[in-house]
């Protein structure tokens, strides 16, 4: 029997392909929130400003400028979902991943990707949601350590909860006048979390052994 038939060496490697797997999808059922703020205005359909005075401009969309056909609407749009009231008063909180390859862009802008909570269970991907609803397309700029087709609309918060009732998932067309949020999606199925620490142990110890069988056949 060759050494990569050996029944230790094939289990061990499904183990490390399955808790890979894993470390995979608990890492995207999350979110990396570096700030949480308040909404204050709206400045167009890619940029807005919090409590703090900075200005937040969405990473890796690009929205139609002032003057440009569509740029009322896009700015209507975002404003439709930043904000708790229809007079665009209170603002929602927001939960912002700043981007670490360029933090802000020349206009001193803080670039990131914003999160609001979309109900008990699951965050809203504001930039996803500018893209769904046509309201913006995927920016030209490579300098970003975001990627658009990697983007999930809608994304389970990892506190527990109770499973919310399946319904249909939410609707990709723009509803203006007024805007309706789209429906509850239903929640992904529930992944097992392993901390980075634990799982990068386990592959450790795996591969220790892995050598150890490769040094007794040798």
């Amino acid at each position: 029997m060759t050494y990569m038939h050996h029944p230790t060496f094939v289990i061990i490697t499904f183990s490390l392909l399955l808790l890979a797997f894993l470390f995979s999808n608990a890492i995207a059922a999350g979110i990396q929130i570096d700030n949480t703020a308040t909404v204050t205005t709206v400045i167009d359909g890619s940029s807005f400003t919090i409590n703090s005075g900075k200005t937040i401009k969405l990473a890796g969309i690009e929205t139609p400028q002032s003057g440009q056909p569509g740029y009322n609407e896009a700015k209507s749009y975002l404003k439709s979902i930043l904000f708790l009231d229809g007079q665009y008063v209170q603002g929602k909180t927001v939960y912002l991943d700043i981007d670490n390859i360029a933090a802000t862009d020349q206009y001193g802008r803080l670039m990131s990707v914003a999160y609001i909570d979309y109900n008990s269970t699951h965050y809203e991907n504001v930039n996803m949601a500018m893209l769904v609803n046509n309201y913006a397309v995927p920016s030209s700029l490579n300098n970003s350590e975001f990627n658009p087709s990697s983007w999930t609309w809608f994304i389970p918060k990892n506190t527990p909860s109770p499973s919310p009732t399946s319904t249909p998932a939410p609707t990709a067309t723009p509803s203006m006048t007024p805007y309706s949020p789209p429906p509850t999606p239903t929640p992904s199925p529930e992944v097992p979390e392993f901390s980075a620490v634990t799982i990068l142990i386990i592959i450790s110890l795996a591969s220790a052994i892995i050598v150890k069988l490769h040094k007794k056949k040798s």
